[in-house]
């Protein structure tokens, strides 16, 4: 991704680049899987698009000669895999039970928990408006949510715990990333969510359509090329910046879907997501304030 992006002056405006692409190609992947759910469940797919991540990126460690399964650190990968492999899937069964951009609504939390997982574990600094921020983001939740006015969906419980996932896995990534090849960041990730869901997918399969593996095969490569782009990103940015261009999903998932299903946003949820992007830009200091904390 280096030669691609070195037009780019710097290390920083080269892990935005990565970011826009990480996010455009994830929402690509959610749709793929979208799609895909109409026939199978939420854990067959989230075993066969690993698979296929996890195949495709040997056959790129073994091209670029990069040993990715032996490591002294394989407690910590196989640990990064289980949070991965939790919040995957999590977010995997929201989209089985909410549009899309609903549960990006609700999953885009994750930027300000990353900022405050920093914050808590990596020892980031944040001023007032950073935490101005993230109470906006999280009051934005509440706007979607609506607790007390509505019934707590249970979409929306996992879009949570998928965002959670996100977060820690964000700063894993920051924290640790520098030591390790992100083929081997990817593989592991991979294979701990293959060999998790390799039973329960296997005794109870049945023969699927045609259609169904050609969404597969789509959002197992946009599966690896987006995870690519986002460990590139967390490398060369902060935690922030990158946090604060996931807000692009958004746009990506209503134009799709006012194309693919004709389907359009409440108003509750573009009051709540504002709020939510709202307190995003105030934490990743998108807005221009005089400090005075």
């Amino acid at each position: 991704m280096d030669r691609l992006l070195h037009f780019l002056p710097t290390e920083k405006k080269q892990g935005m680049a990565a970011a826009l692409f990480a996010f455009f190609t994830f929402t690509l992947m959610d749709f793929s899987t979208k799609v895909a759910m109409e026939e199978l469940k939420p854990l067959e797919v989230y075993f066969f698009i690993n698979l296929i991540a996890f195949c495709t990126c040997s056959i790129l460690a073994r091209l670029l000669k990069q040993p990715i399964f032996f490591d002294e650190h394989l407690g910590f990968h196989f640990f990064r895999g289980l949070i991965n492999f939790v919040g995957g899937l999590s977010i995997m069964t929201a989209f089985s039970l909410l549009k899309i951009s609903l549960a990006y609504t609700v999953i885009f939390i994750a930027p300000i928990l990353s900022i405050l997982i920093g914050m808590l574990v990596l020892k980031e600094k944040s001023s007032r408006i950073q935490t101005i921020g993230i109470l906006f983001g999280f009051m934005g939740v509440i706007f979607i949510l609506r607790p007390g006015f509505e019934k707590l969906q249970l979409g929306y419980v996992f879009a949570i715990i998928g965002a959670c996932g996100v977060a820690i896995n964000a700063n894993l990534v920051r924290k640790y990333g520098q030591k390790e090849h992100p083929l081997r960041f990817i593989a592991f990730s991979s294979l701990t969510a293959c060999i998790l869901t390799f039973y329960p997918v296997l005794s109870t399969w049945q023969n699927h359509s045609f259609w169904v593996w050609k969404f597969l095969g789509l959002a197992g490569i946009l599966l690896l090329t987006s995870n690519l782009g986002m460990n590139y990103a967390l490398l060369r940015s902060p935690l922030h910046v990158v946090g604060s261009i996931q807000y692009s999903q958004l746009i990506w998932s209503f134009v799709l879907e006012l194309i693919f299903f004709g389907l359009y946003p409440n108003v509750w949820s573009l009051l709540g997501t504002g709020l939510i992007i709202l307190g995003g830009a105030m934490v990743s200091r998108l807005f221009i304030f005089k400090n005075s904390s």
